[in-house]
């Protein structure tokens, strides 16, 4: 399964190794809420450690932890 993390490679992982359907699942939710930067920002958000990005959407609707 894909979406299945530890809790150490959410803490540790960036935005932009996670699987690639977890990946566009996410970056669509943040494209839906910043519409117009998300090509500024998605830079940013590639470096981010995933854990970070629970800021501005809920991973875990597409990350299932254990």
């Amino acid at each position: 399964m894909n979406n299945v993390y530890t809790i150490q490679e959410i803490m540790t992982l960036k935005f932009c190794e996670l699987s690639n359907v977890v990946y566009e699942a996410i970056l669509a939710e943040l494209t839906r809420q910043y519409k117009d930067m998300i090509d500024r920002l998605l830079p940013i958000f590639d470096k981010a450690p995933v854990y970070q990005l629970d800021q501005y959407v809920d991973i875990y609707k597409f990350i299932v932890v254990i």
